[in-house]
């Protein structure tokens, strides 16, 4: 629209050239024909906008639908024959893969620490389509070619043209790597999450590509070793000949003790000592999540046993949060703030916490197995008198203190011989006995055997069921 002073035909005429709607003149104007025009101007710009508003649905949904074709494409890949070579040449082709012209390198791209980014977006679905469209976008700017496949979850698959590459040598992992930093960096600056990918080898035919996503895909425990951002090349991962267990006294003992100091400081550099140890020798990530649930579940029953914490939380849903973990990293991350978690709630999510005094005598109990630990000893740590002390904890706990002391090192001793092929006399000194058939009598009196019979009875157990 035009409000002009000009009357002149050549001002019109050029209005009209440039398509505008309305050419008003000042001194006719009557204020309620601008009101109309105005009017009709706004119901025209907002049917404008609803219309490119539905574009743009239309456009996200058929966008959807497209990520949705080629998801479903490449799982039939991965766990289905190809039957049909053509049909499925023809397939790819439709999605911009085209094996029969160039070969291609297959690359398996995650997101790293997923369960903490799932908490970040509204859904699951919002944050895999906000990926997929960097990822797309990305691969449009820099290597029109290629092409990504979402597979499931955190978990994608990049095809990467080389027809312009050397066949085999640094090139090629170098011209990957450029292209993977500049995916890492544009979903970190879009979305603020981290990416790992693993690079597999140059394909040319539809069964090789297909056994190439497969051997991808099975790379468990080079994946579950990546840096939270990084690329890698696939290759054989050395397999740790040491089995993670025969550490898992040494780590119990120390996690336990930093829980019950009530020092979150503690926490990290423990879990950060474990974490390093593990991802250095690189055991299986199964042995490894196994290791940390039993880990947890000791923790968390002896905590109960003492009187220091309750949880409603089964052991299934803990192992279900381990299971999700796809990370060293990531499992270093929850396994810190678990303990942490932990550490906090002890003593307090009883149903009626002990007394103050009962707790730090049974917190000083936890912490020093491998003492001569006596009733005038805590209680005189405790300012307290022991006859006075001793009521008191019989009364809150349900067992006298030298009772409470004896079932906490048998605990520990049944714990030293099923987890160490420590002798008998050795782990008598290591819960503070002197003599080591009082140590042997109490223990069958606890147990109703005597200790070399019970790891017998435990080793003979463990070689039946592995029969």
């Amino acid at each position: 629209m035009i409000l002009s002073c000009h009357n002149e035909f050549d001002f019109a005429r050029q209005a009209l050239q440039l398509d505008v709607k309305e050419y008003l003149l000042k001194d006719t104007l009557n204020p309620q024909d601008l009101t109309a025009v105005l009017l009709t101007f706004k119901a025209s710009l907002d049917t404008e906008a609803a219309r490119n508003r539905q574009e743009v649905e239309l456009r996200r949904l058929a966008d959807r639908s497209k990520e949705g074709w080629k998801e479903t494409f490449i799982r039939r890949t991965v766990h289905n024959p190809i039957v049909s070579r053509k049909e499925w040449f023809e397939e790819a082709a439709s999605f911009g893969l085209e094996l029969q012209i160039m070969p291609y390198i297959p690359v398996f791209c995650s997101i790293s620490h997923y369960c903490y980014a799932k908490k970040s977006f509204a859904s699951e679905d919002t944050l895999i389509f906000a990926v997929q469209n960097v990822l797309n976008e990305v691969l449009r700017e820099n290597c029109p070619n290629a092409v990504s496949f979402h597979y499931r979850a955190a978990e994608s698959f990049l095809l990467f043209p080389v027809s312009n590459w050397k066949r085999k040598g640094n090139a090629d992992f170098r011209c990957l790597r450029g292209h993977m930093q500049q995916i890492e960096t544009a979903v970190d600056k879009a979305l603020g999450l981290p990416m790992a990918f693993l690079a597999g080898t140059i394909c040319m035919e539809a069964e090789q590509l297909q056994q190439e996503l497969i051997g991808l895909l099975n790379s468990t425990g080079q994946r579950f070793y990546l840096e939270t951002a990084g690329t890698m090349e696939q290759g054989n991962v050395p397999v740790a000949s040491d089995d993670l267990f025969f550490w898992y006294d040494e780590a119990a003992g120390q996690m336990r003790k930093v829980i019950l100091s009530g020092n979150p400081g503690g926490i990290k550099p423990t879990v950060a000592k474990w974490l390093d140890f593990i991802k250095k020798q690189q055991f299986p990530p199964q042995m490894v999540k196994d290791w940390v649930l039993k880990l947890l579940l000791d923790l968390k029953m002896k905590l109960r046993t003492m009187q220091f914490f309750f949880s409603t939380a089964s052991a299934e849903a803990l192992h279900r949060e381990i299971l999700e973990i796809r990370s060293a990293s990531e499992l270093e991350r929850w396994l810190m703030e678990y303990l942490t978690s932990l550490q906090s709630s002890a003593g307090k999510g009883t149903s009626q916490p002990p007394r103050k005094e009962v707790l730090e005598a049974c917190r000083y109990v936890s912490m020093n197995l491998e003492k001569k630990i006596t009733l005038d000893d805590v209680s005189k740590s405790l300012y307290l008198n022991p006859s006075y002390f001793s009521r008191m904890f019989k009364k809150e706990v349900g067992e006298t203190f030298v009772e409470y002391v004896t079932k906490r090192k048998m605990e520990r001793a049944k714990e030293l011989l099923d987890q160490t092929a420590e002798p008998v006399g050795k782990i008598c000194e290591m819960l503070g006995y002197e003599n080591q058939s009082y140590f042997i009598k109490i223990f069958k009196g606890h147990a109703g055997v005597t200790p070399l019979d019970y790891r017998g009875n435990r080793n003979g157990a463990r070689h039946s069921a592995a029969r």
